[in-house]
C-alpha cells in the first residue's frame, strides 16, 4: 500500500501507521494496534482519537473494551472535502481582514526635465490610469498639440473623463475645460488615480510626479472645489 502518501493530506506518521494497521487487519484493540502498527501502546488512544475526529476511524466499546475500525475508504474523500470547506472559510476570513493588513504606501517622487520629460510622465500616467476613471487637470500649457491630441485620444479610448480648468490664453483646448483662472499661467497640474503631476512651464520646463493614492485623493478634492466654484 502507498498509504505513506497520506502525509500529503495532513496525516502524521503515527496516524498513517494506525490507519494502515486497521485497514490491513480489521477491527482491533489497543494492544493489537500497537503491535501491528509498531507504535507505543500509550500513544494508540491519542492517535485513534485524532483519526476519529478526522472521520477515518470508528470506535466500539464492548464489555469495557475499546475496539477500533477503519472507516470506509470514501471517508478519505470526505476528509478532504472538510479540509476544503475549512480552507474556504479561512480564505474568507483572510480576505475580510486583508485591507487592514496592507502596508502603508510610501510616496514615490520623480523629477522630469524638459518637454520630453513632461511628455513621458503624462503618457505613462494616462496609460496606467484605470478605465472609466477621471483625470483632473489645471492649466496644461503644452506647446505640442500633436501630443495632447494623442493623450486625449488615449483617455477617450479608455473611457476616462477629463475635467480640466483653463489657466492661460495659450493653453491647449481639452474636453471638459472651464473658464480661465488667472495666476497659474506657467503651472500645469494633472491629477490621476494614483499620482499627481505638477509642471512648471516657464523657461525650461520641470515636472514633479508624486505617486501616492491618498495624496492624489486630496488633490482631486481640491480640484473639485475649484471646479464647482467657477
Amino acid at each position: 500500500m502507498k498509504l505513506a502518501q497520506l502525509s500529503q493530506i495532513g496525516l502524521t506518521d503515527g496516524e498513517i501507521k494506525v490507519y494502515e494497521a486497521l485497514v490491513k487487519h480489521g477491527p482491533q484493540t489497543k494492544t493489537r494496534i500497537a503491535g501491528n502498527a509498531s507504535v507505543s501502546s500509550s500513544k494508540v488512544y491519542e492517535i485513534a482519537e485524532r483519526l476519529q475526529k478526522k472521520g477515518l476511524v470508528s470506535e466500539l466499546l464492548k464489555n469495557g473494551v475499546r475496539t477500533y475500525s477503519a472507516a470506509p475508504p470514501h471517508a478519505l474523500i470526505d476528509f478532504i472535502d472538510q479540509k476544503e470547506q475549512r480552507l474556504q472559510q479561512e480564505r474568507a476570513i483572510v480576505e475580510e481582514i486583508l485591507p487592514e493588513l496592507q502596508p502603508v504606501t510610501e510616496p514615490v517622487v520623480e523629477l522630469y526635465e524638459g518637454w520630453d520629460g513632461l511628455q513621458h510622465a503624462l503618457w505613462e500616467a494616462v496609460q496606467k490610469a484605470p478605465e472609466k476613471s477621471k483625470i483632473h487637470g489645471l492649466g496644461i500649457q503644452f506647446p505640442l498639440p500633436s501630443f495632447i491630441k494623442k493623450f486625449v485620444q488615449e483617455a477617450k479610448r479608455k473611457n476616462i473623463l477629463i475635467k480640466s480648468i483653463k489657466t492661460g490664453k495659450h493653453a491647449i483646448p481639452i474636453p471638459g475645460r472651464k473658464k480661465n483662472v488667472k495666476g497659474f499661467e506657467h503651472v500645469g497640474m494633472g491629477v490621476f488615480e494614483d499620482r499627481v503631476i505638477i509642471g512648471v512651464t516657464e523657461k525650461e520646463p520641470v515636472g514633479v510626479v508624486i505617486q501616492h493614492p491618498e495624496i492624489s485623493k486630496a488633490f482631486r478634492a481640491i480640484h473639485n472645489i475649484l471646479y464647482r466654484s467657477l
